[in-house]
């Protein structure tokens, strides 16, 4: 049975290349590839095709290359532009209405992140740094500090800690590194990570490394911290995948080799559960069965896809049969009469190509949703996949 709750023929957009939802889940914003951000009512459920589109912001002048929506109904975009803004909705004039944040730079912005507290966000970039960006009262904008140290190359995500006081770091250097953000004038030392890296002043100084993992041999596309923050996981483009459990030790790297594409995406669904998305366009799940982390399987399978696509196909007519042939000879650029299908094995996912964005749920665990290249934007529920 197929984890999934909406299989739509045509995405909402030629290509999706972020998207998050509102607190309550009833508004998406999503970036189609383009440096406008576009925000859809999708209360009447996953179906793309009952959604209505409320508002366009559009004050990026390149791509939007992160977007994320907090708690306090504000949403961060983030561009190749070198920009982020911050947009408040305002209900007197039905706006959205941007204030921006002093990144300082000279690189795309790669992603952004609103931290778990809601008072900072995260900005990797391909100038070798993330900005930790924070409000400004009395000036009324977002300032930033940077985090340079050690990292040598583009940084193409970053992640909260729970209690936003350290990030995990990835990037296009074959590192994952574990970095302070503490702020003094934000954040109380609650002796959280004490017994993981002992009595280490870095611990509580802002752009120190705590940590370097280097398992990966190749670019590392994503990085995620667990629910309880004890563990962490990271995926290369080398088909691996990482697991790091800080509470045992900070050196010691479980990895999975994989036969598939690579990984673009990660995220813990629980402390024990993992889904991760890329290339091949189907979320695979993990597991931590009690001593090691084991792979799960992958949300659709063949067989099951087959079965469903069987029962919903009406009998064509032989002239609708040829017709179809000469359509599918020139959608995947065969002759007409060659076994198209022989040559070219169709996908079975919902997803006709890469997941470039995978969003938890944030009322269920269990639940996620995934975006791509494709346009779309698809529901999956993990229930059985996922172990507390």
């Amino acid at each position: 049975m197929s984890l999934k709750t909406a299989d739509v023929e045509k995405g909402i957009a030629e290509v999706i290349t972020a998207h998050a939802f509102s607190p309550d889940g009833k508004q998406i914003a999503l970036c189609a590839n383009t440096p406008e951000v576009h925000i859809y009512d999708c209360s009447a459920g996953p179906d793309t095709k009952t959604w209505v589109k409320l508002h366009t912001v559009a004050e990026h002048t390149a791509i939007v290359s992160g977007i994320d929506w907090n708690t306090d109904n504000k949403i961060v975009t983030a561009s190749h532009d070198r920009n982020a803004y911050v947009w408040t909705y305002h209900a007197e004039s039905n706006e959205w209405k941007p204030t921006m944040c002093l990144l300082h730079i000279n690189r795309a912005a790669t992603g952004v992140v609103w931290s778990p507290c809601q008072r900072k966000f995260a900005v990797p970039s391909g100038s070798k740094q993330v900005a930790i960006c924070t409000h400004e009262a009395a000036s009324d904008w977002w300032s930033s500090k940077m985090v340079r140290k050690n990292h040598r190359s583009t940084i193409l995500t970053a992640a909260f800690s729970p209690n936003s006081q350290l990030i995990v770091t990835a990037g296009t250097d074959y590192k994952c590194r574990i970095v302070s953000i503490f702020d003094k004038a934000l954040d109380a030392k609650t002796g959280t990570y004490d017994a993981i890296f002992g009595e280490n002043p870095a611990l509580y100084t802002f752009g120190e490394t705590l940590a370097e993992f280097d398992e990966a041999g190749g670019w590392v596309n994503a990085a995620a911290w667990s629910p309880s923050g004890t563990r962490l996981c990271f995926v290369g483009h080398g088909s691996t995948i990482h697991f790091v459990d800080l509470s045992v030790s900070t050196t010691a790297v479980q990895t999975i080799s994989l036969r598939d594409l690579p990984f673009l995406q990660v995220e813990f669904l629980s402390d024990n559960t993992v889904v991760a998305a890329g290339f091949d366009r189907n979320p695979a799940f993990f597991t931590y069965n009690g001593s090691k982390w084991v792979s799960s399987g992958y949300a659709e399978t063949e067989a099951a896809s087959k079965a469903a696509a069987a029962a919903a196909t009406p009998v064509k007519s032989a002239t609708s049969a040829a017709f179809a042939k000469f359509q599918q000879a020139d959608y995947q650029g065969g002759k007409f009469g060659e076994d198209i299908k022989a040559s070219k094995k169709p996908s079975f996912t919902t997803h006709s190509n890469t997941i470039t964005c995978l969003k938890r749920d944030k009322a269920c665990a269990s639940k996620f949703t995934t975006s791509g290249l494709d346009g779309k934007i698809t529901f999956w529920d993990a229930t059985k996949y996922v172990s507390v």
